[in-house]
């Protein structure tokens, strides 16, 4: 928890080749599904809904953007030290390092805390960053609740996947209830200096700055929830580029699908072939029967416009990196 130096040890040595093993093995997945799929089936698939990309990246990169929106509505006041055009230079940064780099979101909220550092202090902004969990996950568990009642509507109650949304919901209110508990009782910091003496200071530090008010928590809630809104949009959007009716209750079922599939897939960078595999499994419950080249390519146009805004993104804050923060940084808050 050293917060003065939030780049540093962001993953070991070990970690590292784990993480690039859970890589091979999704590519190694993502080839068997586009075998099984027909290559040229998905290849002429795709070509038809290239048409589609510019509006896929467009949503992803507004999904990114209200979720940047809702950390920094947990900063409170101190956010407003964060000068725009500095929001605007770190929010690129970190799309960049959680779409492009292995470590994935971690290396998204590493960029935040590097850049907001300056500003607000280092305790605050990785407080900041670790209360944003609370109001994610209870987003994510308003948001596959109406993907269960989408499944269940158009599935049956007594559907897997309504079964799983479901799940997944509750599972991500409580691990969201469990975490505000700790953060309000200042517990985590102080768990962690329990075995790390030296980092009593900053652990204690960090626990003051994680005690955030509830109001900004459904400030945050809301910034998630309109984040999850463009993802059904995102997914209409897919849904059309392979030749499929829109409809509300397809679309939302199709990023009930994505939330089953990043889950599962969470530990594979990218969830690179997780995604896919959910989208094939679950083609019947989106409507598409044995089209499975249909199934495959939607997740896959959708990853090509991430990464396709990302190299974007790149290369339009690649020469603003090294002069985020200001020349006399704040060293502690």
């Amino acid at each position: 928890m050293a917060f003065d130096r939030p780049g540093e040890q962001v993953t070991s040595p070990w970690a590292a080749r784990v993480r690039l093993l859970l890589f091979l093995l999704g590519v190694l997945l993502l080839v068997y599904l586009v075998h099984r799929a027909d290559p040229a089936r998905v290849l002429a698939t795709a070509r038809a809904g290239l048409v589609y990309l510019p509006l896929l990246a467009l949503c992803n990169g507004a999904f990114f953007v209200f979720e940047a929106y809702g950390q920094r509505s947990l900063l409170g006041e101190a956010g407003a030290r964060i000068p725009q055009l500095v929001f605007v230079r770190t929010t690129l940064a970190a799309y960049v390092a959680g779409t492009l780099l292995p470590i994935g979101r971690a290396g998204a909220e590493v960029a935040r805390i590097a850049t907001y550092s300056p500003y607000v202090g280092g305790a605050r902004a990785a407080a900041a960053s670790a209360a944003f969990q609370v109001p994610a996950l209870w987003g994510t568990a308003i948001f596959g609740t109406l993907c269960a009642m989408a499944a269940a509507a158009q599935l049956g109650p007594g559907s897997q996947l309504t079964w799983i949304l479901l799940a997944h919901a509750l599972g991500s209110l409580g691990l969201g209830v469990l975490l505000y508990l700790v953060l309000r009782r200042a517990a985590l910091g102080h768990q962690v200096s329990r075995f790390f003496p030296s980092l009593a200071e900053r652990a204690a530090s960090f626990d003051a700055a994680a005690i955030v008010p509830t109001r900004l928590y459904w400030g945050a809630v809301g910034w998630c929830l309109l984040a999850r809104a463009v993802e059904i949009a995102q997914f209409a959007l897919a849904l059309a580029a392979v030749g499929l009716i829109p409809t509300p209750t397809r679309a939302t079922l199709a990023a009930g699908v994505q939330i089953v599939g990043a889950t599962v897939g969470e530990a594979i960078p990218g969830q690179l072939g997780a995604v896919e595999a959910a989208f094939a499994y679950f083609a019947p419950a989106l409507g598409l029967g044995e089209q499975a080249a249909h199934a495959v390519t939607m997740p896959l146009l959708v990853r090509v416009a991430q990464f396709g805004l990302a190299a974007l993104a790149l290369l339009a804050s690649s020469p603003w990196l090294p002069r985020l923060g200001p020349k006399t940084p704040l060293t502690s808050e």
